[in-house]
């Protein structure tokens, strides 16, 4: 078992000395059917609410225009190169470079999640 402590909502966080030990419960939890889904962040204090729910009361007007150049943008490129995507394939891909959605990043895949959560060591 590895070291845990009680969150702000009442969740268990679990804290693991590295990668190795990390995925290895993770692994255990999904084997033992306590857990079946893996949260895709690194910062365990950040509750697990989608990114557009965090944004501050002051920066809603910004987030909307960022999202509206975003989705005219891909607009255009679905136009001139003829991929067509999905609402929910805009919504990942505005994930993916930073925009907040109401998409939360999730795993059934503790493999996934270490690769997502653990960036490389940086070697100098």
């Amino acid at each position: 078992m590895l070291p845990h402590s009680i969150g702000d909502t009442g969740e268990i966080v679990y804290s693991a000395p590295d990668l190795e030990n990390a995925l290895s419960f993770a692994l255990r939890l999904q084997q033992e059917g306590r857990y079946q889904f893996f949260r895709g962040q690194e910062n365990s204090n950040w509750l697990p609410y989608p990114s557009l729910v965090r944004v501050p009361e002051h920066c809603i007007d910004a987030v909307k225009r960022r999202v509206s150049q975003f989705m005219a943008y891909t607009r255009k490129v679905s136009q001139v190169t003829g991929l067509h995507y999905s609402t929910d394939d805009l919504w990942a891909i505005a994930q993916h470079y930073g925009l907040p959605t109401n998409l939360l990043d999730m795993t059934t895949d503790p493999h996934c999640r270490n690769d997502v959560c653990m960036p490389p060591p940086i070697v100098s």
